[in-house]
């Protein structure tokens, strides 16, 4: 049994569907309509959170198929436990490279939603300026139920120090917000 694709690509995250967000889009046609806006963005008391949905390990994958030049050949919507086992032959060195690209590549892809969401808000008579300073950018993946969750995990704790970018499983998401959106 292999891994379900619709538990890694974005969209996996059920809980983010709870959440009760400022609709971005409708400010995005009523400011400009042209511009990018984070996934989700959450007001709370005394600031905001930027949320946005990444699939890190499917991109992950991709990178190890393209790097080793092994055929990640998707079953029935499911990657084959095939390649799943392939996985387990490769360095954790270059497993941490391409982890550590598949964090970058997925997070510079971001950069301008973020510009664009802030200057969206900051056009908003109605928004609270003062809630903008400071604003954690929350990164939000899907688990693959494999070991290299904890590698992927383990590299997070140690080289993002930065309080202002979480990236945080979608199982742990609402503990998250319980604790930074009280």
């Amino acid at each position: 049994m292999g891994i379900p694709l619709t538990r890694l690509t974005e969209g996996c995250c059920e809980a983010l569907n709870t959440l009760d967000c400022i609709d971005m889009d409708e400010k995005k046609i009523a400011f400009d309509g042209s511009m990018a806006s984070c996934d989700r963005v959450l007001e709370c008391p005394t600031h905001f959170i930027y949320i946005e949905e990444k699939s890190f390990l499917l991109d992950f994958f991709n990178k190890i198929q393209k790097e080793y030049s092994c055929i990640m050949h998707i079953k029935d919507g499911e990657i084959p436990d095939e390649f799943l086992e392939y996985l387990h032959t490769i360095s954790v060195e270059s497993k941490k490279v391409n982890l550590a690209l598949s964090i970058m590549d997925k997070m510079s892809s971001s950069a301008k939603k973020v510009k664009d969401t802030t200057v969206i808000l900051c056009s908003d008579p109605a928004i609270d300026t003062n809630k903008l300073k400071n604003i954690p950018i929350v990164y939000v993946y899907c688990e693959s139920g494999l070991e290299v969750d904890k590698l992927f995990s383990l590299m997070l704790t140690r080289y993002i120090k930065n309080k202002e970018i979480v990236i945080v499983e979608c199982a742990k998401l609402e503990k998250f917000l319980r604790s930074n959106c009280a």
